[in-house]
């Protein structure tokens, strides 16, 4: 009898031994043919691909290694913060809460600043230029329906929660590959430590946002986000575009919520939104920049009408920032 069982039992541990390399062959085979039919998409050409589109954006390709994973991938860009109140360090969604809340004050005074009696015809012309070797033809506004400025302003929360939550991972193959420039990764730590302090001390002063210290902090982390805005938009890949955070957060852009491809029609009005945001941050860039430049001249002696002669013009600043 107990031979029997025995033998029974190593029959089922037999069995089961083979019914796991079974799953482990299927699973294998499948990975290989969704990277091979991610290769598939990017390389057939415009006539004959399924999704044009996708294949010019390069999504398949960019996350064949997250093809069973579009929740995790939706919720790198999710709005919804994930705060455990007894782990609070479990996740950056407490700093991030803060970062989304110094974007919509930039979003504010950076409309505050694109007038005419601010910024000259000239800029606004400049910073709307749509090729570079064409005649400007209109000067940009921000004059749209204030929930299109809604909609285009959760566009670039959500790369910032992309970049926050991605860079959370220790390890890099966590998470779709990019890299960060020098420049970014200085903006990057610099949004992290303001967003951090700014987290501490809205618990020490009671959440009263009116608190010096706390207004103090969201100026710092306000001019921060707006230096990693900018260092995201000026980045020049050495070895493929895929490297840079914004085309990668633009294919996980793509990934909508029942798993299927975003279509052109569909990612249009997103790539609007950022196109309209990052003018509008490249203005109100290049009138800090000047601002400081001016502040640092007088410091230096000279009269404010001297400074502001010796400074860079907006229209500088505005050239270097958007081309």
């Amino acid at each position: 009898m107990r031979r029997r069982q025995s033998i029974s039992l190593a029959q089922d541990n037999e069995s089961q031994a083979a019914l796991q390399r079974a799953i482990d062959a299927f699973q294998s085979k499948g990975k290989d043919i969704r990277s091979r039919e991610a290769e598939r998409i990017d390389e057939e050409n415009d006539f004959t691909a399924p999704n044009p589109w996708l294949r010019r954006l390069g999504s398949a390709v960019h996350l064949k290694d997250f093809s069973g994973k579009k929740d995790f991938l939706r919720g790198l860009i999710a709005m919804e913060y994930e705060v455990d109140p007894d782990d609070p360090d479990k996740s950056d969604d407490a700093q991030l809460r803060f970062i989304h809340i110094a974007f919509d004050r930039l979003v504010n005074h950076a409309k505050a600043v694109i007038t005419p009696d601010i910024v000259s015809w000239n800029a606004l012309f400049e910073v709307n230029r749509k090729e570079l070797m064409k005649e400007r033809t209109k000067p940009f506004h921000f004059r749209f329906k204030p929930e299109t400025q809604r909609r285009y302003a959760l566009v670039v929360k959500q790369l910032l929660a992309y970049i926050v939550r991605c860079m959370s991972f220790e390890n890099k193959a966590d998470r779709p590959p990019f890299k960060l420039s020098t420049r970014q990764q200085r903006a990057y730590d610099a949004t992290m430590e303001h967003a951090d302090d700014l987290t501490d001390a809205w618990k020490e002063n009671g959440g009263d946002p009116e608190a010096p210290e706390i207004v103090r902090l969201l100026d710092l982390l306000e001019t921060a986000v707006l230096e990693l805005y900018i260092s995201v938009l000026d980045h020049f890949t050495k070895d493929t575009e895929y490297d840079s955070v914004l085309v990668s957060f633009l294919t996980v852009l793509s990934v909508r919520a029942d798993g299927t491809w975003e279509g052109y029609e569909g990612f249009t009005p997103k790539l609007s939104a950022i196109m309209a945001i990052s003018r509008l941050c490249i203005i109100k860039y290049a009138v800090d920049q000047r601002a400081k430049t001016i502040k640092q001249k007088m410091q230096q002696g000279q009269s404010q009408e001297e400074a502001e002669k010796n400074s860079p013009s907006l229209v500088h600043h505005t050239k270097i920032n958007s081309t």
